[in-house]
């Protein structure tokens, strides 16, 4: 079987010197319950969850917090890429009240876990750097825990509106944007990683499913007949999004860095009759910022794109302005070698069925994080840049 997970002559990068911005860990919670991590009983018997187990790794039976952290050290330690940011996820917080809530996450993990757990083992201590998240609804530790961050050497924060209950329309929400501005020594900026776009990875807090829209910058009659035919929903939320993009561009006008994730892109499909979009207003933000509208910048990730649902955007994000696109792999979100012909997918369908490994019909052989930085470095040929543009937003 052909070998797809060199890299470094499609883009002409050097795999050592790539930081895979978007890198997702995790804690069942099994061995200090509610202190570093946790996955509700809901969310294990998600699709989604199994699927990233099979992604991982990771067997069903064996799921326990030392499983999962001995093979996130694995894949990052054998990996190629130079260096990766994991991810934290910060839980629930009540946005009225700014109480604690964690028990209402699905997902979540502490910015602890990274720095103190994950990044102490030796054999990735020089390649993990700390992806921070700090839910702007704890507005009474807001800023000190960002500060915190900051000196435990973060090098982004992390925002899941949907997951996390966090509205972007809320003026707290807006203040904290603003803080990220100048969050790093120097009153330099600390970038936003902000998921926009559809979200099917984590579900929304317990008893808040209207949260879903909280990631969106738009909003459709298009988006309004999904939300009430297709998501079969009664109570339908409209998001602010007048007031989330005047907030957003607030925090641009302060000098913030705000990284758009997976470009705003729906996942499964182009139909705006079925699935939201971002892409349109993230095209504009990143015009916008290339123009030098903004005194700070945006950029918008390509994470999750090594799949076949996103194919159809390819061609557009390669006319997207020059040092926009930042790179990572949205691990253990599925990645698909994308680069195989309809021969090679032949050979490898009938050698996987004789072998009975039937997860390589769709979990690629290798390191999964060297085969999606192979198979963008393939979309993005010639274009070494969207492969170290990061490398310069944390120096």
């Amino acid at each position: 079987m052909p070998d797809r997970t060199d890299p470094a002559s499609p883009c002409r990068v050097d795999p050592s010197d790539v930081i895979d911005m978007h890198v997702h860990v995790g804690l069942c919670g099994d061995t200090e319950p509610m202190r570093f991590g946790h996955f509700s009983a809901e969310y294990r018997k998600t699709a989604a969850f199994k699927v990233f187990l099979k992604y991982a790794g990771i067997k069903a039976g064996e799921l326990s917090d030392e499983t999962i952290r001995r093979k996130t050290i694995e894949v990052i330690d054998q990996s190629r890429i130079g260096k990766v940011v994991c991810l934290a996820l910060d839980h629930y917080f009540d946005s009225k009240t700014g109480d604690a809530e964690p028990c209402r996450s699905h997902m979540w993990v502490s910015n602890e876990y990274i720095a103190d757990r994950l990044r102490s083992d030796p054999l990735v201590r020089d390649k993990i750097l700390l992806g921070a998240s700090v839910s702007p609804n704890d507005r009474g530790n807001f800023q000190r825990r960002v500060d915190e961050c900051v000196r435990e050497g973060a090098v982004l924060m992390k925002w899941l509106p949907s997951a996390q209950g966090i509205n972007l329309a809320d003026d707290h929400v807006r203040n904290a944007m603003v803080y990220l501005a100048t969050a790093k020594p120097g009153a330099r900026p600390l970038p936003l990683l902000l998921h926009t776009g559809s979200e099917y990875a984590i579900p929304t807090p317990t008893d808040q499913e209207w949260m879903v829209v909280l990631n969106y910058l738009s909003w459709s009659d298009s988006d309004a007949r999904i939300h009430k035919r297709v998501l079969d929903r009664e109570n339908l939320c409209v998001p602010d999004v007048a007031r989330a993009n005047s907030n957003i561009e607030a925090a641009l006008n302060a000098g913030a860095v705000i990284i758009f994730a997976h470009c705003g892109t729906p996942y499964f499909t182009t139909n705006p009759n079925l699935e939201h979009s971002d892409f349109e207003i993230v095209k504009t933000y990143l015009a916008r910022s290339a123009n030098g509208e903004f005194r700070g910048k945006c950029y918008a990730d390509i994470s999750a794109f090594a799949i076949p649902f996103r194919r159809p955007f390819f061609d557009d994000l390669k006319k997207l302005p020059s040092h926009t696109l930042v790179y990572g792999s949205d691990f253990p979100v599925p990645v698909f070698e994308l680069s195989a012909g309809p021969a090679e997918w032949f050979d490898d369908l009938w050698n996987i069925i004789k072998s009975g490994k039937l997860d390589r019909i769709v979990i690629p052989e290798g390191n999964l994080l060297d085969v999606s930085l192979s198979e963008m470095c393939r979309v993005f040929k010639g274009r070494p840049e969207v492969f170290t543009e990061f490398n310069g937003l944390i120096s």
